[in-house]
């Protein structure tokens, strides 16, 4: 969304609504981004009167969208149906213009639980991915990530955000800050994955000095300094280990290292 806010006939609606759900403590800035989308089509379109927003005209709009993989189609959906469902609730709308059914989504795959048998495998498979022309200290960078993934349930974006300043070796906790709907909270890890994590800062700053981001690699790319990337592109190389028919656990969630509940510093 522009810096100037939303500017069609649902202007002052749709500024109010993203307001109340960032007031609840979430970003909301991809469903912001979607709404503005609206906004500029009901401007292209000159919609001047709330009786032109009628199904045919959402159908419209969402047209004017191609989303070919379901999940995308169902997202946008998803952000204009909340919205016109709230100005129902609050009464600024008689009803919703959204008739749309979702698409089928594709079944989706189940999360793979590693054992800790099974982890220490992948832990010594990372060990020796050795290093090439566009990323150095793979073995030691993906060892750190699996265990911190594996051993404290970070989520993937979690981990690639850590910094320096995240991590207080004295109190062994993590500060996993402005995460999922802009909260922040404290990780504590035991005292292997405390070794682990001081031996990995200690090579870091041997290779590239004091950086911010301690998992990412600095890019290679001069004219862009602030630009960072992981320090393994080709992530995909990394087997997969087993398989089974398990069912998905219970409290594993998408973005997450699902584990299955054993000790959580295991890191060896």
């Amino acid at each position: 969304m522009n810096a100037s806010g939303f500017h069609s006939l649902l202007g002052q609606e749709l500024q109010t609504y993203v307001d109340y759900k960032r007031a609840l403590g979430r970003k909301f800035d991809t469903e912001a981004r979607a709404l503005d989308l609206l906004d500029r089509f009901l401007i292209n379109r000159t919609i001047t009167d709330l009786g032109a927003l009628t199904p045919a005209l959402i159908d419209a709009f969402l047209g004017s969208r191609p989303r070919p993989k379901p999940r995308s189609f169902n997202h946008l959906l998803g952000v204009i149906r909340g919205f016109f469902d709230w100005m129902v609730a609050q009464q600024r709308s008689p009803n919703s213009p959204v008739r749309t059914e979702a698409r089928r989504c594709p079944r989706q795959p189940r999360p793979f639980l590693f054992t800790p048998e099974q982890f220490r495998q992948l832990l010594a498979f990372a060990a020796r991915l050795p290093d090439d022309a566009r990323a150095r200290h793979r073995a030691a960078v993906y060892s750190l990530i699996f265990s911190l993934l594996y051993g404290l349930g970070l989520r993937v974006g979690e981990v690639t955000r850590l910094r320096y300043r995240d991590v207080d070796q004295s109190r062994r906790l993590l500060v996993i800050r402005e995460t999922k709907f802009g909260k922040s909270r404290l990780v504590p890890f035991g005292p292997r994955m405390g070794e682990k994590i001081t031996e990995y800062l200690h090579q870091r700053v041997d290779w590239y000095g004091c950086r911010s981001r301690i998992l990412m690699q600095p890019s290679e790319d001069r004219h862009d300094e602030g630009r960072e990337r992981l320090g393994i592109p080709q992530h995909r190389r990394v087997p997969l280990l087993v398989r089974d028919d398990r069912p998905a656990h219970p409290r594993s969630r998408t973005g997450v290292f699902a584990t299955d509940g054993s000790n959580p510093d295991t890191t060896t």
